[in-house]
């Protein structure tokens, strides 16, 4: 289920020019929608986050501010060789407009007006909500023009910046998707129809006097000059208007990549053209619009904004490039910053927590000693996504899915270092180490057992077919619980590893995905029924107790006491009081801002993996030190 998620991820966020990053519609619906805020339960408090894909840039002075869908992180660029995050607010952003010492963040769900008089402390300090989400935001002399989707045009007065007060608009048929205000016009780019000229010398009362139609998908909309520039799936588009009234295209600009924003600065445009990279245009004459260099090593190029003779390049990943562009046809990359981007699961150690993050889904390492502020430390590429991984000592082992184990030396959390490898019959999901071995869930090749006692040399010890794919396992003691999907769970006796035996099973009428044991009691996943609570106290007859519907798809299932932690899909992390195994009591939740898919629990916190919302840290008042009673009618 994590992998066809992972190919979901891939099509929202770079599907093509067919639709925006993150909102591919399809019929009958109005497509999926980024994160919104995340909605904690009374007994929980988010007390740190980071990550989410990378939607839009902008720069001013000494900072940069960066849409990560499920926060705005704070960036000191004061030297360009070595950004570092020092800030943030948890709100979904996806746009960015900058007018005095006032941020406004166009979100999902609404406009965010943010107070950076302390930038690396900003302070939230209105909200307007929008019917639709923020593709598109400019702000003039006190107003604020959103692209809102198919709401259309919105204006906003924000003259007293706590008190937003809607004003007016421009309605269209389609979806309004890029906008920016110059010379007292408002250019506001339409899907599938064109550019509309409005005059803004009143926001209250726009007036359209012009349009110029381009029945493409048009995505961004800025201006130099006398010239307005629009992106669109057929390339860069001049447009001269000095007769706003009368638009007319000059140049076409036509290149690698899908062009998803531009910026100008002097006689150059800068391009993010996704996966083309950066792209540096001359328009010193507009009707000869040439392409004089590119830096295509920059990633999934979503947004680019220009300082200094430096352009900030924002990826898809979360990543924030900073490129010399002093010589526009050499641009160097000179910095770089991992913001950790899309997050598919987590594990904890120490403070530490390893991540499997990006939309390659491969191996960050993140600093969390100040749960406040995690920071993206270290990172590894892997050949395939990564589904599950698991920490032992100095060693990360990762289930790679087509390409196997992945064993990762992180003793040095700034440099870690693929040392080992082991490539299965099947596609590996899950992977657990107890002492010299590794067992892996390895889907129809079975239940794989390694000898990793030297981790740069793992040798296959076993394999056992169980009937069905294997989806997850765990080890207590002497025995292997594993999650087989339609034919629920197998109990193996793996006392001796060469020679795995299965010894019982239990069958649900639903599809178990993974598996937690804890006291004699399995706790499994069932993505259709949620959580199933068995007695495996006699591994040769299970004993089903009891279930415990979620409102999601549940995903994963971990225990701390007597508290059991479910990543939950969309319905987020839900809490669930199994003091009393056969009456367990939902105690709190906390609703995701995506698709919650993994957690990670420590004595002191919960760590939340949720897709695009990021990663959340949480602490949860509810589960401390209550002692397990065991089971009770």
């Amino acid at each position: 289920m994590k992998l066809a998620r992972l190919i979901i991820t891939w099509i929202l966020l770079i599907g093509g020019c067919g639709f925006p990053a993150t909102h591919r519609p399809t019929a009958g619906t109005d497509g999926p929608r980024l994160p919104a805020a995340q909605t904690p339960a009374t007994s929980m408090d988010v007390i740190g986050h980071i990550g989410g894909p990378g939607l839009s840039v902008l720069v001013r002075g000494d900072y940069a501010y960066v849409a990560l869908a499920a926060e705005l992180a704070i960036v000191d660029v004061s030297d360009p060789q070595h950004p570092h995050r020092v800030g943030y607010l948890p709100i979904p952003a996806r746009q960015l407009a900058i007018e005095g010492h006032y941020l406004y963040v166009g979100g999902q769900d609404g406009l965010y007006l943010v107070d950076l008089a302390q930038p690396h402390k900003p302070i939230l300090v209105a909200t307007y909500p929008t019917p639709r989400p923020v593709f598109g935001i400019a702000v003039a002399q006190g107003y604020v023009y959103l692209a809102v989707d198919r709401a259309g045009l919105l204006v906003v007065d924000v003259a007293t910046p706590t008190q937003p007060l809607g004003v007016g608009g421009f309605p269209t048929s389609g979806l309004a998707w890029g906008v920016t205000v110059t010379a007292g016009h408002v250019y506001l780019a339409e899907h599938m129809a064109g550019l509309h000229v409005l005059d803004a010398h009143d926001p209250t009362a726009l007036v359209k006097i012009g349009f110029f139609a381009a029945p493409e998908c048009l995505y961004s909309v800025t201006s130099a000059g006398n010239y307005v520039y629009v992106t669109g799936q057929t390339g860069l588009h001049a447009l001269d208007v000095r007769d706003p009234g009368q638009p007319h295209r000059t140049a076409t600009y036509q290149g690698p990549g899908c062009p998803r924003t531009v910026v100008g600065a002097g006689d150059y445009l800068f391009l993010a053209a996704e996966s083309a990279g950066l792209r540096i245009i001359k328009v010193s004459d507009p009707t000869q619009v040439v392409e004089v260099g590119y830096a295509d090593e920059v990633g999934l190029a979503m947004s680019v904004a220009v300082a200094d003779g430096y352009a900030f390049v924002l990826n898809g990943d979360g990543g924030l490039q900073v490129v010399d562009i002093t010589k526009p046809a050499k641009p160097v990359v000179v910095g770089a910053l991992d913001l950790l981007g899309l997050v598919w699961d987590v594990t904890v150690s120490g403070d530490t927590a390893y991540v499997l993050a990006g939309l390659d889904a491969h191996l960050r390492i993140v600093d969390v000693a100040n749960p406040a502020m995690p920071l993206v430390v270290g990172s590894v590429a892997l050949p395939q996504p990564g589904l599950g991984l698991t920490v032992a000592g100095d060693y990360v082992y990762i289930a790679d899915w087509g390409a196997g184990l992945r064993i990762i030396d992180v003793s040095i959390p700034t440099d870690p270092t693929i040392i080992g490898a082991y490539t299965t019959a099947g596609a590996t999901r899950a992977v657990v180490v107890q002492g010299a071995y590794a067992y892996l869930a390895d889907g129809e090749g079975g239940l794989v057992v390694l000898d990793v006692a030297d981790p740069t040399q793992p040798v296959a010890v076993s394999t056992l077919l169980l009937g069905d794919a294997v989806l997850d396992v765990t080890v207590v003691g002497d025995y292997a619980y594993v999650a087989t999907g339609r034919t629920g769970l197998r109990i193996v006796d793996i006392a001796d590893p060469a020679q795995p035996v299965e010894v019982g099973g239990w069958t649900t009428a639903g599809r178990v995905e993974a598996v937690a044991v804890v006291d004699g009691l399995a706790y499994l996943v069932d993505s259709e029924a949620g959580l199933l609570i068995v007695d495996v106290r006699e591994p040769a007859q299970p004993t089903p107790l009891a279930a415990f519907a979620t409102p999601g798809k549940t995903q994963q299932v971990l225990l701390r006491g007597d508290v059991a932690y479910i990543a939950d899909g969309q319905a987020g992390l839900r809490v669930v009081d199994v003091a009393h195994p056969l009456h367990p009591i939902e105690i709190g939740y906390l609703i995701s801002s995506d698709q919650t898919l993994s957690i990670a629990v420590t004595k002191e916190n919960i760590y939340v993996a949720d897709r695009m919302g990021g990663l959340s840290i949480l602490t949860d008042k509810s589960s401390t030190s209550r002692t397990n009673v065991g089971i009770k009618d």
